[in-house]
């Protein structure tokens, strides 16, 4: 039973320190929220610049690469 109403009383505890920094929490989620919504969208317009050309790039010769192969190659159509 100590067991027990030592765990209620660090539960109390916790519920406590959470009421009293709530409000804190809050201010700084506010605080920090237009930051990190400026720091995304500069890293999502740097990522568009820079690495997606070449990512188009990549993909498009990899397609091309297997344009001549596969179901819908002459040569697998001249097999049947």
């Amino acid at each position: 039973m100590k067991t027990f109403d030592k765990l209620m009383g660090d539960i109390q505890t916790v519920k406590g320190l959470v009421d009293k920094y709530k409000p804190v929490v809050q201010d700084k989620i506010k605080e920090y929220k237009p930051i990190i919504k400026k720091d995304a969208t500069k890293m999502k317009n740097q990522f568009e610049k820079d690495v997606l050309p070449g990512m188009k790039k990549f993909g498009d010769s990899f397609k091309d690469s297997f344009k001549n192969s596969g179901v819908n190659s002459k040569s697998f159509k001249k097999s049947f």
